[in-house]
């Protein structure tokens, strides 16, 4: 399962809500302390900003990133 970069689909693993962008943020193992700037969502004339949502959903999780270069870090 992925994360959605759409915020409006009920994936609260026990209520009928959906999930702040800190709690998505932490899905994808950013540390509380980052901070994600813009808007929380695209609307109308707005939809060529990347919202929050977005770009916690299309980012590379700062968790894996680490993985993939301590292993190309083997190879260099």
């Amino acid at each position: 399962p992925t994360l959605t970069t759409c915020p409006y689909d009920y994936i609260h693993y026990k209520s009928p809500r959906i999930l702040t962008v800190r709690e998505f943020a932490r899905l994808q193992s950013f540390p509380d302390w980052f901070e994600f700037n813009g808007i929380y969502a695209t609307s109308g004339s707005l939809s060529y900003t990347a919202p929050r949502y977005t770009q916690i959903g299309n980012s590379v999780p700062p968790l894996m990133a680490e993985g993939i270069l301590r292993a190309c870090k083997k190879y260099l």
